[in-house]
């Protein structure tokens, strides 16, 4: 257009080019450009309306070029096999014979059947004799040890072969790599988009798990012991399972460094959460979603995630959230009854709509994780831990004490008894930036804006530090003429954070408005309408 302008003023033979012989130029061409398309009506608007519909197909084009996403490629991954083999078979032969002769030397009838070599530890499986005791094996610990010079972790019975493993320490030790693990067909065949490839056990097999089944997790272990690299492997085996889409992450890790790699990633819904207090305005924005979901779901008559997500669209799909705290202890430091009084209600409703917990933590003691929260984490997993006390405030068992380190653990899931021993994948730094550059180059990241307006908001709330809430009176009102009382119901009422409401709440209860927590029984509403109608016209 600004060519045939120009070149319309030259073929009058004007090159002036002020703003008034521009304007008397732009309605003579206008009143010409007129009168020819009054000529060629037809023929043009049939040229426009092709150009607008090749343009808005292209359009389209590439907009469903974007909304392809594309799962990160296994070649990403060091797959390669490891090169370091096991002790040469001469080796596992001499040691089940050196074995079997100290067994016979303490009057033990037995013999060496098999021997399972695991990644980081050897299995020597025996059948004791008829009528020996395995306590007398047991006892026999520390000479066997010398008599094969070597380690042994433990003695324990194989029930399903009804036999005895002795677990001695592996020399060589073996790197269960990551892509060793999601390449095999128990992952790729996996349909959830929650599995996780954690690693292999002492015999060598390879354990998938899925978050679904598995729910809350629990995570303890020293410094070293292999905690973080966990954290790792479960977030890139969704990465390798799960469109942004399909699942979100929510992550907060205080001690800054070991999860910023991944921001802007598309599976987060806002950056990795480094502050205590924004911390808790996130929280409350979980809190407020899970009930969000529950009323979604009570409205169509459906019980679970999983079978509202059946009959909906793609657009209209609910994304499974994982959210992950990397350091309870440090996270609970300044703020620990409100941290609480958000995961409580996670803890105990959150699964059904599809929200998850992800707890790590150093320090595993029961002052860091109450009781009432522990017991709605069904799968708890440890490394390598200082003491008995610590072990069994994870596990409910001994034994972490004893692990090897370097992702050595033990895995307590649901339905399973005692915990069982596993190693746990690796993934290099190298691969990890890898995989989290191909994803942020295949879509760029959304971030929630309620999510950051609520961290943002809720932190303003709690600076309040008025004994008496200005909402109080109005909620108590609410509460005797509705008869509802619960923080959920306040929140959704009055558009506050769920600490704020649960304050009100505890305000209430003090001046017997209300009674006391019962459990999972609502709160009961003791005062009548007329007995307020009563006590406002007092001022109360």
């Amino acid at each position: 257009m600004i060519e045939r302008f120009l070149k319309f003023i030259r073929n009058k033979g004007n090159n002036d080019l002020s703003v008034e012989t521009i304007e008397v130029n732009k309605k003579v061409l206008l009143e010409q450009e007129i009168e020819e398309i009054k000529e060629n009506s037809k023929e043009d608007i049939m040229l426009v309306e092709k150009e607008q519909n090749d343009s808005q197909k292209e359009i389209l084009e590439i907009q469903e070029e974007k909304m392809e996403y594309d799962l990160p490629p296994l070649e990403l991954l060091d797959i390669k096999t490891n090169s370091k083999q096991a002790e040469s078979k001469k080796i596992l032969v001499e040691n089940a014979q050196k074995l079997q002769k100290a067994l016979y030397s303490f009057n033990i009838k037995s013999k060496v059947e098999n021997v399972s070599i695991g990644s980081t530890i050897i299995t020597y499986e025996i059948r004791l004799g008829e009528g020996v005791s395995v306590n007398k094996v047991k006892k026999l610990k520390d000479d066997l040890a010398l008599n094969l010079g070597t380690k042994i972790i433990d003695i324990k019975i194989i029930p399903e072969k009804q036999l005895v493993g002795i677990e001695t320490e592996r020399i060589d030790k073996e790197i269960v790599k990551f892509g060793e693990i999601i390449k095999t067909k128990e992952f790729e065949n996996n349909i959830s988009k929650l599995a996780v490839g954690l690693g292999k056990d002492i015999r060598g097999k390879c354990k998938i798990i899925d978050i679904k089944k598995t729910s809350h997790m629990l995570i303890s272990g020293t410094t070293g012991s292999g905690k973080s690299m966990f954290l790792h492997i479960l977030i890139n085996s969704i990465l390798y399972k799960a469109k942004p889409s399909e699942v979100k992450f929510l992550m907060i890790d205080t001690k800054v460094v070991e999860l910023s790699l991944y921001n802007e990633i598309p599976h987060l819904l806002i950056p990795v959460i480094t502050d205590k207090r924004k911390a808790l305005g996130a929280l409350a924005w979980l809190c407020q979603e899970m009930d969000n979901r529950y009323v979604i779901l009570a409205n169509k008559g459906i019980k679970n995630i999983e079978e509202y997500n059946e009959k909906q669209d793609n657009a209209e799909k609910l994304p499974d959230i994982i959210l992950i705290i990397d350091e309870y202890a440090d996270l609970i430091e300044e703020e620990q009854k409100e941290i609480e009084e958000y995961i409580y209600p996670l803890t105990q409703k959150a699964r059904n709509v599809g929200i998850y917990l992800i707890i790590v933590t150093e320090r595993p003691s029961i002052n860091i994780v109450k009781g009432r929260i522990k017991a709605n984490i069904p799968t708890r997993i440890a490394f390598r831990l200082p003491s008995q006390i610590d072990s069994k405030a994870v596990l409910d068992t001994i034994g972490a004490e004893k692990l090897l380190g370097n992702g050595d653990m033990l895995f307590k899931e649901v339905g399973i008894y005692e915990p069982i021993r596993y190693q746990c994948a690796f993934i290099s730094n190298n691969e990890l930036e890898k995989v989290t550059n191909y994803i942020k180059a295949e879509e760029k990241i959304i971030y929630n804006g309620d999510i950051l307006q609520k961290v943002d908001n809720d932190r303003l709330e709690l600076d309040i530090d008025d004994d008496i809430d200005p909402f109080l009176m109005e909620a108590i009102e609410s509460v005797v003429e509705t008869g509802q009382a619960s923080t959920s119901f306040i929140q959704r009422r009055f558009k506050i954070g769920y600490t704020r409401a649960g304050r009100i709440i505890d305000q209430m209860e003090e001046r017997g408005i209300i009674s006391g927590y019962q459990g999972s029984k609502p709160r009961e509403v003791l005062m009548s309408i007329d007995r307020w109608n009563e006590l406002k016209s007092m001022n109360y």
